[in-house]
């Protein structure tokens, strides 16, 4: 999920959340702790230079895909799969600590149903990286 603020509609965003998790009830836990991948994370950012990770929280995320198609392109990871725009309900609070602002703070998102694009990933393939 993707939340961005922007003063002008021709202008890069001044705040901008991404929080990835699986749909259902996701705890954030702290990145800096442990081996292996936390079940969602959440990276939010201000201006150019403030920066923060989750440490905690609880995010919950139901999706209902319709029958209205898309065509958005795979990622090159995705060897199949299909796109559908969906029904994102989603609802919780996220605690951050600052890579680069000045202090812990919490995102919390209320209760509300937004419309976006479902891609279904069907079967992967190996993705070859070039370096130049």
């Amino acid at each position: 999920l993707i939340l961005w603020q922007s003063h002008s509609a021709d202008t890069r965003p001044d705040r901008l959340a991404l929080i990835a998790g699986k749909p259902g009830t996701v705890n954030f836990e702290d990145l800096t702790t442990g081996p292996g991948a936390p079940a969602g994370f959440a990276i939010y950012t201000t201006g150019q230079n403030d920066v923060w990770v989750s440490v905690s929280g609880t995010f919950t995320s139901n999706i209902s895909a319709t029958s209205q198609s898309c065509a958005v392109p795979l990622p090159p990871y995705a060897k199949s799969g299909s796109c559908s725009v969906a029904t994102f309900d989603e609802e919780g609070t996220i605690n951050l600590e600052p890579i680069t602002g000045t202090s812990t703070i919490a995102l919390v998102i209320p209760r509300q149903t937004i419309h976006g694009i479902w891609q279904t990933i069907t079967e992967t393939q190996t993705v070859t990286v070039t370096g130049a």
